[in-house]
């Protein structure tokens, strides 16, 4: 038995406009990415949109700062893993396979730039080695 997923890439337009956008833009950020989940265990054709979200003030101006929409990524996209972890089931999510997420995280922080700053590690130790 094969189960086939079938994926269809479309493009999503997303406007979120508040008064107090720069106050309300990582709360406005987890709300979209808590509706777009990257784990679903059913073998229907899946909508997985390229999704661009652009933030206004009341007036309508776009927000453009760059420390504000990283800000708002970065929650979003753990927001969006936190969830797939949670929704995995233990047959698909065991320790290898959590081990090789975790490496794949640490891996583009570390090509990103992301993560620590001065205080940054980039060893990785395994639970063999704890143990």
């Amino acid at each position: 038995s094969s189960t086939t997923t079938t994926t269809t890439k479309r493009t999503v337009q997303i406007h979120v406009v508040d008064d107090r956008i720069e106050e309300h833009m990582c709360t406005a950020a987890v709300a979209i990415a808590r509706t777009l989940p990257l784990y679903d265990s059913t073998s229907k054709p899946t909508f997985d949109p390229l999704v661009n979200v652009t933030f206004h003030d009341e007036k309508g101006d776009a927000v453009t700062s760059e420390d504000l929409h990283r800000t708002a990524t970065a929650v979003a996209e753990g927001v969006r893993l936190s969830a797939k972890l949670g929704d995995m089931p233990p047959a698909e999510l065991n320790p290898d396979a959590y081990a090789a997420m975790c490496r794949d995280v640490a891996e583009s922080l570390s090509t990103s730039g992301g993560g620590g700053g001065a205080n940054e590690r980039n060893d990785v130790v395994t639970f063999r080695e704890i143990v």
